[in-house]
């Protein structure tokens, strides 16, 4: 049960945030046993998961791993209103959940930046009565990282090379410029565009610690 191939993944789609989503996640293990719900980091898939699939799915559990966009085989909305902000993405879970019509998660797992995730989703009293238990994995603090200054300009340049994604000919020299990097290190995605964004997902991941969400 490696998981390894693009078409164990399934598809649901969601409308949050006033657009839409097709999410592809993983949904592995029996299907009548306990729900654990586990949310990635940045930039990351499902697949950070992958070697506890078999201890977690043989102790008779059920695994549901969505891909956040521009991770994996989630696409961008169209209207490109998303802004992979840890706000955002707890919207796009808590929506996630009620597509798939889970209504008991034994337990929420948060990896790296996807526990402040986790945390906005039980911050939300609708699902106290859903969610039994958080779990975080390697989550990072409420401060920016010590080596990582100044976080303005950081924030700046990260949207800088969103921004830029999306303007004719320069975009697609940027995507053309990153392509090499992205074969280096086989990072997936269904699109060039997805893999560009993913890039972006690490500067979140540095602003989203600058700021105190993590527990609430």
């Amino acid at each position: 049960m490696e998981l390894g191939a693009d078409t164990d993944l399934k598809f649901v789609d969601i409308e949050v945030l006033g657009t839409s989503f097709s999410v592809a996640y993983a949904d592995i293990g029996p299907q009548d046993g306990p729900v654990i719900v586990l949310v990635h980091g940045s930039p990351a898939t499902y697949r950070t998961f992958r070697k506890m699939f078999h201890p977690l799915t043989e102790s008779g559990f059920r695994m549901v791993m969505p891909n956040f966009p521009g991770m994996g085989y989630t696409e961008i909305d169209k209207k490109a209103i998303y802004n992979f902000s840890s706000a955002h993405k707890a919207e796009i879970v808590k929506a996630f959940i009620k597509a798939i019509d889970i209504n008991s998660v034994e337990t929420l797992v948060g990896f790296s930046s996807g526990g402040h995730v986790v945390a906005r989703v039980v911050a939300d009293k609708e699902f106290h009565p859903i969610v039994k238990s958080l779990t975080f994995l390697s989550v990072p603090g409420g401060k920016p990282y010590s080596l990582v200054r100044p976080v303005y300009l950081i924030k700046f340049l990260g949207n800088l090379f969103y921004r830029t994604l999306s303007i004719p000919i320069i975009g697609w020299l940027v995507t053309l410029l990153f392509m090499p990097v992205f074969r280096l290190v086989d990072l997936r995605a269904k699109t060039q565009k997805s893999k560009m964004y993913s890039v972006f997902e690490a500067a979140q991941l540095i602003l989203n610690s600058a700021k105190k969400i993590t527990c609430p």
